[in-house]
């Protein structure tokens, strides 16, 4: 009985330490992809609003780390390699915790977005940054302006909007064409509730991901206390937790 008991707790630790493995590497993707899209307008936005996605990425890498360290461990019965797997899975939980409680307690869509994003368009034609930061965010975010195209009135009273704020774009600096209600030619959509919306969607993703991590790492490392292995003698024991964590 206690033979068919073993086995199937190692089924379900190569089990988890599988979908921790694709999962981490999941998590690693889709952290990088969402770090290269803040990129897009990090000019506008605080810089803690990378710090979720840096960590989504450190936690992929580290449970890639844990599934083959809890692989090698099941797979052996390993007393050390079990042990340094769960002081790590631990330590990435308490850190996945407080960064969820974290981000939890934040505004994710930035109250002080629409303020920079006006400082920024009033000096568009002054500041090399400022021009480059807002013609990047309208072409990759197909948007235009802070509210809607008629902002750049402000600028060109022709009737025109940045090259940008168009369907189909030119890099030629300072380029114009001319504005219209088609949205087919000049995209409609202010660059305010563009970005709001983007980060909004960037912190649920992000937070969602790290609490399905969060859940199961800790389904695992319930389950690797259960597998029966022969263990040294307490002092060794003791000595062996004391290397891992020091």
């Amino acid at each position: 009985m206690e033979f068919l008991v073993t086995r199937f707790v190692k089924f379900l630790l190569h089990i988890f330490n599988a979908i921790l493995l694709i999962y981490g590497i999941f998590l690693t993707v889709c952290g990088y992809m969402i770090v290269q899209d803040i990129r897009v307008y990090e000019h506008f936005v605080e810089s803690k609003i990378f710090w979720l996605p840096y960590f989504i990425v450190f936690n992929g890498i580290m449970m890639i780390v844990c599934s083959l360290l809890g692989y090698l461990g099941t797979c052996q019965q390993d007393y050390k390699l079990l042990v340094t797997f769960a002081v790590s899975t631990i330590m990435v939980l308490l850190i996945e915790i407080a960064l969820v409680t974290w981000a939890s307690s934040q505004n994710p869509t930035y109250e002080g977005l629409r303020t920079t994003l006006r400082r920024s368009f009033s000096n568009y034609m002054l500041d090399e940054s400022d021009r480059g930061a807002w013609d990047r965010v309208q072409k990759r975010t197909q948007c235009c302006g802070i509210d809607g195209p008629q902002n750049w009135n402000l600028y060109y009273t022709r009737n025109q909007v940045p090259s940008s704020c168009c369907t189909i774009a030119t890099d030629q600096t300072g380029a114009l064409c001319l504005n219209t209600p088609n949205s087919k030619i000049v995209y409609q959509h202010g660059c305010h509730p563009i970005l709001t919306k983007r980060i909004s969607d960037h912190w649920s993703v992000v937070s969602l991901m790290a609490a399905i991590a969060t859940f199961l790492q800790t389904v695992q490392t319930t389950l690797c206390p259960r597998l029966p292995i022969d263990a040294p003698p307490r002092r060794e024991q003791l000595r062996t937790l004391l290397e891992i964590v020091g």
